[in-house]
């Protein structure tokens, strides 16, 4: 499920920064309010990441 997640994140991503390259208005166009591809991802890892326990996380 996390890692579902977090590969959309980092695709919308990779995708906003790639598209942005060839139309330097790409981000503000598919934006919602806020967050473009790159905030998305940025919002989704740090949701992930806050809710990972000590287990999941892989720290001890």
């Amino acid at each position: 499920m996390l890692a579902n997640g977090l590969s959309t994140a980092f695709l919308a991503k990779n995708l906003t920064l790639v598209c942005s390259q060839q139309d330097r208005w790409f981000a503000e166009d598919t934006s919602t309010g806020d967050l473009d591809g790159v905030g998305f991802a940025d919002h989704v890892q740090r949701e992930v990441l806050a809710r990972l326990s000590q287990a999941e996380s892989g720290l001890w």
